[in-house]
């Protein structure tokens, strides 16, 4: 029964997104209140959550709930994504007739990100061995973490220091960033810690980490797509990032399999009988 109101939320969240996404695609002028560039980022993003992550999201679910061990594991990942995206939507879009439905979809996938670890991660069969494949990818974590830090500091504090604005905000028209500020406050340093938890071979550490390459591989496929948007629509963008997004995905994928394969090896797993106090979490 919870796996089936699992699958239920899931389609819910599914769905709100198809029809948000459909809206902002078909309906012209929707998003007529945001500048040329944002306006662009944010149908872009529309065309991401239909074709992408709407099925990603519907195909884990699935797979989770025929016990699949790998689709456990990854769809955490597509539930913080969809969070992340989402808290821009509700923060940095001019409010419209969707807001509500941003708040709905914003609501169930953080909540649903949380009891499902809750519910799920002390029952997978991960091996958590200390392999190659860790190693790599503990510091590819920190490696990311230290450019994006040095990326959005770079900006930052030029334009403290010169007193002006940000150029990527004169563009969108936005008073912040919120990437910069979900990236510096809590991601970056999320992805630190696992990183710094997969070399100290941290049981946490192994359970998140794909959950986190996953949402990497969505993350650079999305800004991969939407630089590429923006350069057809003629706007003043760099084809380069496109190529390093593509890169970046690449690696991060064949290093979320290499990373199931050596520690998540059983494909299925059975019920597991959990004691009263560790009992499931249902919404």
């Amino acid at each position: 029964m919870q796996k089936t109101t699992d699958f239920i939320l899931d389609f819910v969240i599914s769905i709100s997104i198809a029809i948000t996404a459909c809206v902002g695609l078909l309906q012209p002028d929707f998003y007529n209140l945001e500048t040329e560039n944002w306006q662009t980022q944010t149908t872009g993003q529309d065309l991401v959550n239909l074709l992408l992550i709407v099925p990603s999201l519907l195909i884990a679910s699935w797979l989770t709930l025929k016990r699949n061990s790998w689709a456990i594991m990854i769809k955490p990942g597509i539930l913080l994504y969809i969070t992340y995206t989402f808290t821009i939507y509700c923060f940095e879009i001019h409010y419209n007739s969707l807001f509500l439905l941003y708040c709905l979809i914003l609501s169930l996938s953080f909540y649903r990100l949380v009891i499902f670890m809750y519910n799920n991660f002390n029952k997978i069969g991960i091996t958590g061995t200390k392999t190659i494949a860790t190693k790599i990818t503990a510091f590819y974590f920190l490696i990311i973490a230290i450019f994006f830090y040095a990326l959005w500091l770079s900006e930052i504090i030029q334009s403290s220091i010169e007193g002006n604005l940000p150029k990527s905000l004169i563009n969108t028209g936005l008073f912040t960033n919120a990437v910069q500020v979900m990236d510096l406050a809590f991601l970056l340093p999320g992805v630190i810690i696992v990183g710094i938890l997969l070399l100290k071979q941290s049981y946490l550490g192994f359970l998140i980490t794909p959950a986190l390459l996953t949402f990497f591989v969505l993350m650079d496929i999305t800004i991969a797509t939407l630089t590429f948007i923006m350069y057809f629509n003629k706007i003043e963008t760099n084809l380069s990032v496109v190529v390093l997004m593509a890169l970046l995905d690449a690696f991060s994928f064949a290093l979320l399999i290499w990373f199931l394969k050596e520690n998540a090896p059983i494909h299925k797993i059975t019920e597991v009988k959990v004691d009263k106090k560790d009992s499931e979490i249902s919404i």
